[in-house]
Formats: C-alpha cells, structure tokens, sequence
C-alpha cells in the first residue's frame, strides 16, 4: 500500500480527535479481529477558543497519515475515520466544523 492521507479544512471552538477505526476480520476466519479496532492519530486544539463563531481566518488545513493503521491491520474488510468532539468543563457550547474532506493517496 502507499502512503494515504485524511485532507480536510477545520474550524473549530471545541477540541476534537481524528481515530481510524477498523471492523471485519479476515474473510476466511471470521472470528479475527471479530471486536472492532480503533487507533487515536490526533488531537486538535480549537482555532477559535472564544466561541465568537466560524471566520475565514480561523480555518485551517490539516494532512493525517492513514496508511499506517491499514498497514498493520491488513484483514480489516471496513475502515472508517472518526471524528469526536467532547465540551471541556465550563464550556456550555461549541462547533467543530470540517470542509473540504478527502482521502489521498501516492
């Protein structure tokens, strides 16, 4: 496999991680991997800690590597990324917004 990479525009006023998680197991033995498997590459602090609202100065772009995670666990017949977003204590609200999301490959 070649080198994969998650692209993708973000803007956000709560922290979020990005996990590739993987399910299925070998085809020919069902019973591999039967209990799903997840792998944290990232955590991303806010772009905009003040909750003022999304503005075209506070977006950025970030590149996560994948293939590694596909790599290992070869006999995975789904993957998927995963976004998840949880408040700190004390905040009441926020927004994790994403754009422009691709999956890229050499």
């Amino acid at each position: 496999m070649s080198n994969a990479y998650a692209e993708f525009d973000y803007c956000n006023s709560a922290p979020f991680i990005i996990e590739m998680y993987g399910e299925g197991g070998d085809v020919s033995n069902p019973t591999l991997f039967a209990v799903p498997i997840s792998y944290t590459f990232t955590g991303v602090y806010p772009t905009d800690p003040n909750n003022s609202g999304p503005a075209k100065n506070k977006w950025k772009k970030m590149y996560v590597t994948v293939s590694p995670f596909a790599q290992v666990y070869t006999s995975l017949r789904y993957y998927y990324i995963v976004v998840r977003a949880n408040l700190p204590s004390g905040q009441a609200n926020g927004y994790v917004l994403l754009d422009n999301f691709k999956l890229i490959s050499d």
